[in-house]
């Protein structure tokens, strides 16, 4: 029987974390503002974080092996972050610069301090805090669009019928979130900049129900082995509602993730996954099914045109515009970059760049570009790595946890880095991914190296 203390730690532990997960997809909610910062519920589940760990037995240790796990990622990071508080120097617009710096550095620091929590978690505590985390987060989500429906004495589920039979699913959209978030935060505008705004939030928080979504799936298996059939149905509910939120949220970044996402889950699940010549056949069948879907007539299957201007329409999308632009200032000042929290787009001032490379180069500069090319390329190889031994080395992962749902992870930031707002920094729930990626790479280190001392023990 544990200690007490122990005990109180590992709740204070858990809630800190399951506080975390819930407050991810409700980062439309603002507590107080300051100039240039927000103040949300998920910046208050940081603080539980950071507490939490000041709590962790070990924290050295843990830190170690997280760091050790990374592969140089947590260090290259580390001087991207130095090189933009460089950057300050010349930057001219000082009151738009810290706050992109002060959310840097917290946001990397929680990222490794969740990292250390997760790390120090058993399977079981593991599983209960995603599951947790996952269903109250999820309802409270629904709750909140449920409200804001019936104060317009609508009804939600009746609106997104109409929305889907008449192929108005972006319509609802642009026209609603933004109504949603004004409802409970009344910062938020209507005008232009208030739409901008809204559709580039309701992107990032969809991210939240992919890394839900993956995370349930991953441990799924820990409910199964101890006949908790309840937690089993509900998951398994949870993960195709999530994947459905994605969907009707028609972001084509976010849906072309989850697809991504579930076709690497496939890959390294060599159960549900033979072989590579049964991954291009689910394909083909999808291709397919989209190729009919297409040709179907409107008064049919009106949805069809819902997917054929999302994904039919890249070329004339405005991120392109929002490229070229970039590339124009950025040949003004290639080496030094015009400073941190630099706006472009002139059509939208306050829009920035949405590439995690053209914005490290226009804000930092050129050696701000070559150490993100740098952190991105250890992550994307630690990545691979994962997946190549998960496939070929049966004695590298010991957790219950599902090590095919652990490499879906990381697919949400490294693609969304690349095409979303805000330069494309890590988002908080990006952070997360990559966190829980880390954190269970170290807690099976951990255990790996327990097992292996075993004999020792007992001879």
């Amino acid at each position: 029987m544990q200690p007490l203390y122990q005990a109180n730690l590992l709740s204070i532990k858990g809630l800190a974390l399951v506080l975390f997960l819930i407050t991810l997809p409700l980062q439309w909610i603002s507590l107080a503002q300051l100039p240039g910062l927000d103040f949300k519920p998920a910046h208050l589940s940081l603080l539980c974080i950071w507490g939490a760990f000041l709590l962790l037995r070990n924290k050295l240790q843990h830190l170690k092996i997280v760091y050790s796990v990374s592969g140089g990622f947590i260090l290259f990071y580390f001087v991207y972050i130095c090189s933009f508080i460089i950057a300050l120097a010349w930057s001219e617009n000082l009151p738009n610069s810290f706050p992109v710096i002060v959310k840097m550095i917290v946001y990397f620091g929680t990222f490794i301090l969740l990292a250390a929590l997760i790390a120090s978690c058993n399977d079981f505590l593991v599983a209960k805090v995603i599951f947790w985390g996952a269903l109250i987060g999820v309802v409270i989500f629904e709750v909140f669009f449920v409200l804001a429906f019936a104060l317009e004495n609508k009804n939600l589920i009746i609106e997104y019928y109409r929305a889907i039979s008449s192929g108005n699913l972006v319509q609802l959209r642009y026209g609603f979130y933004p109504k949603v978030f004004k409802y409970f935060d009344n910062s938020y505008g209507f005008g232009a900049e208030g739409l901008a705004y809204s559709v580039a939030l309701i992107n990032t928080l969809i991210g939240a129900f992919f890394l839900f979504a993956f995370s349930l799936k991953s441990t799924t298996k820990i409910f199964v082995q101890r006949d908790r059939n309840l937690q089993v149905a509900i998951s398994h509910g949870l993960f195709w509602l999530c994947f459905l939120i994605v969907i009707l949220s028609t972001s084509r970044s976010n849906l072309a993730v989850f697809i991504f996402g579930l076709m690497v889950y496939w890959y390294v699940n060599k159960k549900s996954f033979v072989s590579v010549k049964a991954m291009l056949a689910v394909i083909s069948v999808l291709l397919t099914a989209v190729l009919i879907v297409a040709l179907m007539p409107k008064e049919n299957f009106a949805t069809y045109q819902v997917i054929l201007e999302r994904f039919g329409g890249l070329a004339d999308d405005s991120r392109w515009d929002m490229f070229s632009e970039t590339i124009d200032m950025i040949q003004e000042k290639p080496i030094l970059g015009h400073g941190v929290g630099t706006t472009i787009w002139s059509g939208h001032k306050y829009l920035r760049v949405h590439n995690l490379f053209l914005g490290s180069w226009l804000e930092g500069g050129l050696i701000a570009l070559i150490i993100a090319i740098i952190f991105y390329i250890t992550l994307l190889l630690i990545w691979l790595r994962f997946i190549f031994a998960a496939i070929n080395s049966p004695n590298f992962w010991v957790l219950s946890i599902a090590p095919a749902c652990v490499a879906a992870l990381p697919v949400l930031p490294l693609f969304r880095c690349l095409i979303s707002g805000g330069s494309g920094f890590f988002s908080l729930i990006e952070w997360a991914c990559i966190a829980i990626f880390f954190g269970l790479l170290a807690r099976n280190r951990i255990v790996s190296k327990q097992l292996s001392q075993q004999p020792n023990l007992t001879a």
